[in-house]
């Protein structure tokens, strides 16, 4: 599938701008599991329902903006290319997809054990 293609299906935007690529694939939903778990543990650190809920934000555009800024990185290209993300041929929108999204599960993953590290310590819970 050519670039042109794939710029055509999508309307006019390109697959690799930020918000087209982060709204479709399995970034769809890693991003809403990682901002809940975010959330969560804002929410258990924080204590109060505004300010965690403006931690959580916080945290949430911070993590799409380095995510952003490292994407062209994140898979290797063309030789004699620089790493641009429009230097990335449409083929490569699933890898770079796939290894985007495993940062991301990662990042909730490490939110969801310090939010359940966090409550057992707070409960009082045996291990």
């Amino acid at each position: 599938m050519s670039d042109t293609h794939v710029t055509r299906s999508l309307g006019w935007r390109a697959w690799h701008d930020d918000s087209v690529f982060e709204a479709n694939g399995t970034l769809a939903t890693a991003h809403p599991l990682a901002a809940l778990a975010l959330g969560v543990l804002a929410g258990l650190v924080v204590r109060r329902a505004l300010p965690a809920l403006a931690a959580a934000a916080l945290s949430v555009m911070a993590l799409i903006y380095v995510l952003d800024e490292v994407r062209p990185h994140l898979w290797p290209t063309p030789p004699g290319t620089p790493a641009l993300m429009h230097q990335h041929p449409a083929s490569h929108f699933w890898p770079l997809q796939l290894v985007e999204t495993g940062i991301v599960l990662a990042v909730a993953a490490v939110a969801t054990a310090a939010a359940f590290a966090l409550l057992r310590r707070r409960t009082g819970a045996a291990v």
